[in-house]
């Protein structure tokens, strides 16, 4: 297995934007997080740092931004590696492919390698890779499956950075996005 490529810097703003960054653990179900202390209930999920969960995230812990920045690399690299091994002979610019990595990293592995936009990637007809992305924009919610305004914006996001040249300066892409996305759209 190959070293997967690094996300591009402009890869990384856009990650860090959607994801954002809280130093403490929280309870994920409460908006704006507040610190989720030793004895809390939590009705969702325990999340620290960029979206990090697991066995090792407890109540009352607290972290540095270095701890923060060096764990999402640490948690994006499944992502980095399996849309490495898919796309390896593609000739993917960096910022595509960090476009796909951060994709991956939402949507799951198994979502992406079961995506449209693979498929079109590995035919080489990059310029329908963007609407399948844009496929990926629902959540479930009681049971059913609807449009998500955060992932409208995301995937939005993330095509616009698959279509940035590489070297370009970083867009304000959570800007762009709710540029793009105002208001929730009502697509059954």
């Amino acid at each position: 297995m190959s070293d997967p490529a690094q996300l591009s810097q402009s890869g990384m703003d856009l990650i860090k934007s959607f994801e954002g960054c809280v130093l403490f653990t929280y309870d994920d179900s409460i908006t704006p997080p507040r610190p989720l202390m030793p004895g809390d209930a939590c009705g969702g999920t325990p999340t620290i740092g960029y979206g990090h969960t697991g066995s090792d995230v407890v109540p009352g812990l607290t972290w540095t931004q270095s701890q923060a920045d060096a764990t999402l690399n640490t948690d994006l690299l499944p992502a980095r590696q399996d849309v490495s091994d898919q796309t390896a002979d593609l000739g993917l610019a960096s910022n595509q492919f960090s476009a796909l990595a951060i994709f991956a990293f939402n949507i799951g592995i198994g979502g992406f390698n079961s995506s449209h936009a693979l498929q079109y990637l590995c035919a080489h007809d990059f310029a329908d890779v963007p609407g399948a992305m844009m496929l990926w924009t629902k959540t479930t919610i009681d049971g059913q499956k609807v449009n998500s305004l955060g992932l409208e914006r995301r995937r939005y996001a993330e095509t616009q950075l698959f279509a940035l040249p590489d070297g370009a300066p970083s867009p304000d892409f959570m800007a762009i996005a709710i540029a793009a996305y105002p208001k929730e759209t009502t697509v059954p």
